[in-house]
């Protein structure tokens, strides 16, 4: 788990230029809160599913928001969060 949460901060971290990049425990915590919420919400085969795809989507971006993070990036690093829970 520690080298998945490593690299969506990593991922995170490196997408944009935004005021929590120099905060690396606040980039931590989205990482974390990310990687708990994607594992509760994923099913078996949500990679297949469009439904649970989308799901999934609604809930990073959700919780990106609540990080303040920039509405023009949240696109770019929904996909980086997916990918790395495939």
């Amino acid at each position: 788990m520690s080298v998945i949460l490593n690299e969506i901060k990593d991922n995170l971290g490196s997408t944009t230029n935004y005021s929590l990049k120099g905060q690396k425990e606040k980039l931590r915590e989205l990482a974390i809160i990310l990687t708990e919420r994607v594992k509760k919400n994923a099913s078996i085969d949500w990679t297949i599913k469009e439904s649970v795809r989308a799901k999934l989507k609604i809930i990073i971006k959700r919780t990106l928001r609540q990080f303040g993070y920039p509405p023009d990036m949240q696109k770019l690093a929904t996909e980086t969060v997916l990918k790395q829970a495939e």
